[in-house]
């Protein structure tokens, strides 16, 4: 097989086009998936709200999507000792079904225990991490969750999506470009 240069140069452009499209579209897919958010009145908290109600559980992790043009929030939720998938729609209706990882060896039931503990020693929910970030940055969270030590919240914040570390007393510790959904610099 003779491979030529021709073919390699079109790669290479085809290669770079694809990095610099593909995060651009990213960031440009949360601005959309807020634009749906204030269509509907609906923010994470809300939803998280939503679920928690429904479900009677405690909220670990919530992020907003389109499937296609419809506003779709998933939220996980420990009910009882069982991790449940809620699925908000955009007129606040809530759907559930038992979350499933993605590795079978993944324990997600035990993950979200561990984090609804963290979160009552703390006396701090997922709703209060995203309102203080949205406080600190004037920006509207797309995502978030409860990890063991800590909450990370993804925050649109003029155009750009941002991860934001929260410490378990609600300050806002860390902030960081979410390199999946930074939009490429122009040279």
């Amino acid at each position: 097989m003779r491979l030529h240069w021709s073919g390699l140069f079109g790669f290479a452009l085809l290669s770079g086009f694809l990095l610099v499209t593909v995060p651009a579209a990213r960031a440009a897919g949360d601005e959309n998936i807020l634009k749906k958010m204030d269509e509907a009145k609906l923010t994470l908290s809300k939803a998280i709200e939503a679920a928690e109600s429904q479900s009677r559980g405690n909220a670990v992790s919530a992020h907003a999507k389109l499937d296609g043009k419809v506003l779709l929030i998933m939220v996980r939720s420990l009910v009882g000792n069982k991790c449940m998938e809620c699925i908000v729609d955009a007129a606040g209706k809530v759907t559930m079904e038992e979350a499933k990882g993605r590795d079978p060896k993944d324990d997600i039931h035990a993950r979200a225990a561990a984090a609804v503990q963290m979160m009552e020693g703390a006396k701090m929910p997922l709703t209060k991490a995203i309102e203080a970030v949205e406080t600190h940055t004037k920006g509207k969270a797309v995502a978030a969750r409860c990890e063991a030590e800590s909450f990370e919240v993804s925050c649109v914040v003029e155009s750009r999506t941002m991860k934001y570390t929260v410490d378990k007393t609600g300050k806002v510790a860390e902030k960081k470009a979410d390199p999946k959904k930074e939009a490429p610099k122009k040279p």
